[in-house]
């Protein structure tokens, strides 16, 4: 198993053209989260629950340092109905590492500034159908 530091990470983004862009030095954190619903399945009698899986969704939340680039990528994704492309490759790009890619929508894409801080900027991301996990080329 490879262990890397998070500096490492690469996320890239469609911009208003639909061209996947590199937005990895505007951005600090990066919270990737695929879960699963779970439908409980216990009856009458049973002294535990159980459960079976049910749909995946997956939900990205992105942080950084705000610019004019970050701006135009998040503000023309924000309520189009067109989705967006994700890849994350949460290692770096070195052949034989994770690589996530979705389909998206952003829901949400704050700025932040205050006095004694550089301006920051976050979006939530909204999967939308399957999350494909392989290994970068």
């Amino acid at each position: 198993m490879a262990v890397s530091h998070g500096k490492s990470a690469i996320i890239q983004y469609d911009n208003a053209a639909g061209s996947l862009t590199d937005i990895s030095t505007s951005v600090q954190s990066i919270t990737f989260t695929p879960v699963s619903d779970s439908a409980e399945t216990s009856t009458l009698g049973t002294t535990s629950k159980s459960y079976i899986p049910g749909l995946k969704d997956c939900t990205c939340t992105l942080t950084g340092i705000y610019n004019a680039t970050i701006s135009a990528i998040m503000n023309s994704a924000l309520g189009n109905t067109t989705t967006k492309s994700l890849q994350y490759d949460p290692q770096g790009s070195t052949s034989g590492l994770d690589r996530w890619t979705c389909e998206t929508f952003v829901t949400s894409f704050s700025i932040d500034t205050n006095l004694g801080g550089a301006a920051t900027w976050s979006a939530d991301i909204q999967v939308t159908g399957n999350v494909t996990l392989a290994a970068v080329p």
